[in-house]
């Protein structure tokens, strides 16, 4: 099953690549509604497709509805826990199912961002500093088997530890815990883990036969989220002339925002952060916060303008289709076999 950890990523990389990409002849076309890269609007969210995110979507499964991702990710931590169960069994010891304790991430709900509406892109600039998500559900899970492992008595604990996670021993250098050579050494967490890739789209993108395909999509991505087109440098010439020099792209005004943001937060500003109102009551008794607020939200009423001004979205949209029609013609033959691959496995969205 697709692990959602992954569609999420890809998520945010089909998002980001919608922001780079050269202009083509659609400039004369009318300015639309449309969302500002990287957070969706209302108005035009999910982003046109090209056919490299057609493929994207057989990969990742991105145009999977929150229903759907919340029913795979529901089987994909039963299967789990029900493999640990019969592991520990197996090393004598008893363990209780818990699929609670992988929890469910859900979408943030329509219409919640609304970076195209002047009201609330004044109220929230581009929802960083303060959020509209508003308070998030904590739902507290209790773990059946804390009690088992408290009532072990300390060798036997310590058997019971071992049984589940393994002996003790370093990370990966590479840093890939999803290695099968190493999850077999990580007791029974690591089967459970890696059947539980094995039994995802995981085993067949990380084949060594698909690496540089995946590895060619990544680059290309990149590629994309670097690239400054005509459509980025007229959006420069009008923040200049509202007052807002130094940018060469669209999106370097984000950037800044969250590097400053995340000064702010090594220095322990938001260690007494308020869910409740996700950081508008910070910025009501914090300075420096306030200070950043004021500056994101005078950035993004600028964007704003700036963005219907020169057409921009729709123009880096139509780019999007175009270079990203010539990476599929480029590597067609790939792309198909990784595609095929999946749909013989049955784990396509």
């Amino acid at each position: 099953m697709r692990r959602l950890a992954s569609l999420l990523a890809s998520a945010a990389i089909v998002i980001t690549m919608s922001a780079c990409s050269d202009i083509t002849a659609v400039d004369a076309l009318p300015s639309p509604a449309v969302p500002l890269d990287g957070v969706p609007a209302e108005s035009t969210w999910p982003l046109p497709t090209s056919p490299l995110t057609e493929y994207l979507n057989v990969i990742w499964g991105l145009g999977l509805s929150q229903e759907e991702i919340n029913r795979q990710e529901a089987e994909s931590a039963q299967q789990f826990e029900e493999t640990l169960a019969q592991c520990m069994r197996e090393h004598g010891f008893q363990y209780v199912p818990n699929p609670a304790s992988h929890g469910v991430v859900e979408i943030d709900p329509e219409g919640m961002w609304q970076p195209d509406n002047p009201e609330w892109v004044a109220q929230f600039g581009f929802g960083i500093t303060v959020s509209p998500r508003g308070e998030p559900e904590f739902r507290e899970v209790v773990d059946p088997n804390a009690e088992i492992r408290e009532s072990l008595g300390e060798a036997e604990g310590r058997a019971y530890d071992i049984a589940m996670w393994g002996p003790p021993q370093p990370f990966p250098e590479d840093g890939n815990v999803n290695n099968p050579a190493f999850l077999r050494t990580r007791g029974c967490q690591g089967l459970a883990q890696l059947q539980r890739n094995e039994a995802s789209n995981d085993a067949v993108i990380r084949s060594v036969e698909f690496f540089p395909i995946i590895d060619a999509i990544n680059a290309h991505i990149s590629e994309n989220a670097t690239f400054v087109t005509l459509a980025d440098q007229d959006w420069a010439a009008c923040m200049t002339d509202l007052g807002h020099p130094g940018y060469t792209r669209q999106w370097a005004v984000m950037e800044e925002l969250v590097e400053r943001r995340n000064a702010l937060w090594s220095s322990g500003i938001f260690d007494d952060w308020d869910w409740e109102t996700y950081g508008q009551a910070n910025v009501n008794t914090h300075t420096e916060l306030a200070e950043l607020h004021q500056w994101e939200v005078e950035m993004a009423l600028a964007d704003l303008e700036c963005r219907n001004a020169t057409n921009f979205q729709q123009r880096r949209n139509a780019a999007i289709i175009e270079r990203e029609s010539q990476f599929v013609q480029d590597n067609l033959t790939a792309l198909n076999a990784l595609r095929d691959a999946l749909e013989q496995r049955g784990l396509t969205g």
